[in-house]
């Protein structure tokens, strides 16, 4: 299951709905950023906050982009794991404020769900 490409596509969908939700539920809503920016604001505003700066600044995009690149260089054994957890983040950010980022995540990650795929295929060699 984990060697079929059309699994990657169904986690990116995950993520897509993951992200869409966090972001219709958690972070747009006016009323939550009005309990946020309040005089005593709850313990999970900082939580908010954090994933809002992550969104903005970058590091939840690069991490998919990473995650998805380290899966290019591990054997098929361990690659469908990082691809997943790239490919869901991937798919979260593309609902998100990181749109660019993450089409970069989901394409890398597809096109690497596709290589897990085919057992036995070796690439030509540099100048070949």
């Amino acid at each position: 299951m984990l060697r079929n490409p059309w699994f990657y596509l169904a986690v990116v969908l995950v993520g897509m709905v993951c992200g869409y939700l966090l972001r219709v539920q958690f972070i747009e809503p006016q009323e939550i950023g009005a309990i946020c920016t309040g005089e005593q604001p709850p313990w999970w505003c900082q939580i908010r906050h954090g994933i809002i700066l992550g969104m903005v600044l970058g590091p939840w995009g690069w991490s998919a982009v990473a995650l998805v690149g380290i899966s290019l260089f591990l054997p098929r054994s361990l690659a469908p794991v990082f691809l997943m957890a790239g490919c869901f983040l991937g798919g979260g950010l593309l609902l998100m404020y990181s749109a660019k980022v993450g089409a970069l995540a989901v394409v890398t990650g597809l096109l690497r769900g596709i290589t897990l795929g085919q057992p036995g295929q070796k690439l030509p060699a540099y100048g070949t």
